[in-house]
């Protein structure tokens, strides 16, 4: 779905978005990507979840 279609549908509503953290380089870029993308949305907030793996 765009973007743009995502804004009008949430447009009353309060978004957030949670990302795992990135294993390397490319995908970090990626991660940064998508946040620049999803930046129109006016996101609450976004975080990045840390998983403890035992």
């Amino acid at each position: 779905m765009k973007v743009n279609k995502i804004k009008k549908a949430t447009s009353l509503k309060k978004v957030s978005f949670e990302f795992f953290p990135p294993n390397d380089k490319k995908m970090e870029r990626m991660m940064w990507r998508s946040i620049e993308k999803l930046s129109p949305l006016d996101p609450s907030f976004i975080s990045v979840t840390y998983t403890h793996n035992e």
